[in-house]
Order: structure tokens, then C-alpha cells, then sequence
């Protein structure tokens, strides 16, 4: 297969660029001999299904995410459950429970979700989910406490929520966007950001005269950092559309994937 001289050169994808990656979305040529996926001989007969899990799995999770109004627990913990299962966010099963019982009937946390007025307010939404399981879960003298940041899945969970304002954070789109942000560090657009993560930030700093990709990599754990670098991609690539934002995250996670995955 020929090689994407957009992502080759990390050009700025325009429509046609988006449009073909939607399509590898659900193509199992790209999925197994591009990705590698299903490459074993135990699953030659079913590699050309490939396909339809990933088409039926989106058509799941949009159905389920469209009953807006229904926030309560058995719904909520299905879409938690299936999120997590479907996308690999790594929410350990046994606190699928507490996640979505602490997301369920929460009213004031689904109004930021599906009406944030800045991105501050998109930040506090993922925050809210990210630090559900980085409390005390389990507290038993003399054993480990469970305490862990589940970052990718709040960002994925309010993504389906309201995908025309969130941004899906995960390694290969925060790979291949660090890649993008080294290489045009110097455009005002995402100057800008920088030196305002810069003014805010504690532990990390991006040095602009010389820039690299780890301290890039972690600018893009603070959600509004991350979706304010989105923004200013999509708006790099000069395209409009009601779906741009999910074809923008599907081009950079399978880009991606194409480039970083082993």
C-alpha cells in the first residue's frame, strides 16, 4: 500500500484527506494489513469481518449516547461499561460501578457536559470523570489503595456525550498531534497556546526555543491545553462541516496508530 505522503510530510489533512481516513474507519484491508490487527492464523477466517465490529460497536455507543435525557444508573453504567470495554480506556471492571454510579443522576456535571460555554468548562467536565478513581476506593489497613487517573475515558465519555465539543484524548492522537505542534511551533495559533499553558502550568514547561516532544506529550494531559491544540488544528486544516471535530479525531488516532503502533 502506498505510503500517505500527508502524514509522511504532516501536511494539515483537508476534506478529501478526512474523508479517506473515515472510510479506512471501516476498512479491514487498512485494519489488517495496514495495522497489522488479526494478523495471526487462527484468525484468518474472520479477518474480513473486522469491519463490521468496529461500524456496529460506533453504532452501539451513538445510539446509547443519544438517549440524552437518560442519565440514570442502568444507563449510565451500560455506556461506562461498553465505553470502557470497546475503546480499551483501562477502567479497572471492578469500579465500573463507582464510575458510573458518581456520573449517574449527576445533573450539574451532565449540564457541562452537554453545554459548556468555554473550554475551561469542557476541562472541568473531563476533570470532574478523570479524578473519580484517584481517591481512597478501597481503604484496608496494609494494602495497596487504588488510585488511578482515567483520563482517556472521561475525554471519550463526554466525547460521545456531545462529540461536536469534545475531543478524544488518547496515545496515538496526543503521538501524532505532538508531532504536528513540534513541527509548526513557530504558527502563531499554536504559539499562543503554548505561552498561555506555559503562564499556568507547574510540574512542565515547553520551552519554544527548543521544543520537545515529552514536554508537549504532557501539556496534553490538561484537557484544555489538549482542546485548545485541536481547535487550532482544525482550523489549520481550513475545513467546516457539523462532524469535522470526529473526522479530525478519527484521522489522528488512526494516523497515528499507523505511525506508532507496534
Amino acid at each position: 500500500m502506498r505510503r500517505d505522503l500527508t502524514l509522511y510530510n504532516l501536511e494539515f489533512p483537508d476534506q478529501k484527506k478526512l474523508n479517506e481516513y473515515w472510510n479506512k474507519r471501516y476498512s479491514s484491508k487498512f485494519h489488517t494489513e495496514v495495522l497489522g490487527r488479526l494478523k495471526e492464523d487462527h484468525y484468518e477466517l474472520i479477518r474480513h469481518d473486522i469491519h463490521n465490529w468496529y461500524k456496529l460497536q460506533d453504532e452501539i455507543l451513538t445510539e446509547l449516547f443519544d438517549k440524552q435525557s437518560d442519565i440514570g444508573m442502568k444507563t449510565t453504567f451500560l455506556r461506562v461499561k461498553l465505553l470502557n470495554e470497546f475503546y480499551s480506556t483501562n477502567v479497572p471492571d471492578v469500579c465500573i460501578y463507582s464510575v458510573a454510579k458518581n456520573i449517574a443522576n449527576n445533573v450539574a456535571l451532565h449540564k457541562l457536559i452537554m453545554k459548556p460555554k468555554t473550554n475551561t468548562d469542557k476541562n472541568d467536565a473531563v476533570e470532574q470523570i478523570s479524578y473519580l478513581l484517584t481517591e481512597k476506593i478501597f481503604d484496608v489497613d496494609n494494602k495497596p489503595k487504588i488510585a488511578k487517573e482515567i483520563y482517556s475515558f472521561a475525554t471519550k465519555f463526554c466525547h460521545f456525550s456531545n462529540p461536536k465539543e469534545y475531543s478524544i484524548y488518547d496515545k496515538y492522537v496526543a503521538n501524532l498531534l505532538a508531532d504536528y505542534i513540534k513541527k509548526y511551533k513557530d504558527r502563531d495559533v499554536f504559539k499562543e497556546i503554548i505561552i498561555r499553558y506555559n503562564e499556568s502550568a507547574k510540574d512542565n514547561f515547553i520551552n519554544c526555543e527548543k521544543i520537545t516532544k515529552t514536554s508537549i506529550l504532557a501539556s496534553l494531559k490538561d484537557y484544555k491545553t489538549f482542546i485548545s491544540f485541536i481547535d487550532a488544528f482544525i482550523n489549520e486544516c481550513n475545513i467546516k462541516g457539523k462532524n469535522v471535530r470526529a473526522e479530525v479525531d478519527n484521522y489522528l488516532w488512526l494516523a497515528g496508530m499507523r505511525e506508532y503502533r507496534k
